[in-house]
This record gives C-alpha cells, structure tokens and sequence, in this order.
C-alpha cells in the first residue's frame, strides 16, 4: 500500500529535487568613456527605453538608473539558470519557462556600469512542479546594451 503512494508523489517531485542552481554570479559589465555624465545619463535612458524597458527608478546626482522587469525570452548563451539532471539550462530551453529581466545602472564620472537581473519561474500546473529558478547573467546582455549606448554617444 505505501509503495502505491511513494512513487506518484516521487514522480511529482523529481524535477524539483533534481534542479541544481548555477554557482556563479552575475558579472557587472563596465566601460570607460570621454563622454560627460550627463551624456551617458542621457544616452543610457534614451537606449533603455527604445529597447522597450520601463525606467522604474532613477537619480541623476548619484547616477543610478533601475529599470522594471520586463518579460524577454533569455536564451542559454545569455544566462544561466541551472540544471536539471545534469542537463544544464533544461528549464531555460522549455517554453514553460518565463524569465524577466531588469537593468541596473550606475554611473560614476566617466564610468557605466551595467549588471541585468534574470528572474525565471518554470510553470507547468501543477503546484508540485511549478518552480522559481535563480539564474545567472553570462554578460552578453549588458554588453549589448554598452555597445547601443556607446553609438548612441558617438
């Protein structure tokens, strides 16, 4: 009789007790420019708004722009979100997964820093096999955003 029970619910669990996080930790992408502040500040909102992100916070004396999370499909060459039998980025590759991804800015003099914050949740239904998952940006996405603000400064 118990062994009729232990299996669905192993069954139901294993994903969940199979998932292994990333290690790393998200670089912060930093770059140097001649550009004055307030043109980089300026360059910076002006590319995070045409890629479509929502500026949820930002403060011109101290140089830090935060956007909202925007929902984008993060591919497995942008980010890292673990493995699932050993098979790294398996929720990433499921269209069952959403990810959201937030910019954070800093500028200091001549300075733009940027690091992106990826929250995924795989989703499938069922409250035993629905999960958050921590993922980890590879870099890609921040530099492809100092690159459109480096041409936006040009």
């Amino acid at each position: 009789m118990n062994a009729r029970i232990v299996f669905p619910v192993a069954l139901l669990v294993g994903c969940a007790a199979t998932y292994a996080p990333p290690t790393g930790v998200s670089p912060a992408v930093s770059v140097n420019t001649v550009a004055p502040r307030t043109e980089i500040l300026r360059a910076t909102k002006q590319v995070l708004v045409a890629e479509g992100y929502q500026i949820g916070a930002f403060d011109d004396a101290s140089g830090i722009i935060s956007t909202a999370p925007r929902e984008v499909r993060v591919s497995p060459e942008h980010a890292d979100c673990g493995a699932n039998v050993g098979v790294e980025n398996a929720y990433l590759k499921d269209s069952r997964t959403r990810t959201l991804l937030g910019i954070g800015v800093i500028i200091k003099e001549n300075t733009l820093q940027i690091r992106a914050n990826i929250d995924a949740s795989y989703r499938v239904g069922s409250q035993m096999q629905d999960m958050t998952l921590i993922c980890v940006s590879r870099g890609l996405l921040e530099h492809e955003l100092v690159d459109k603000i480096l041409a936006t400064l040009r």
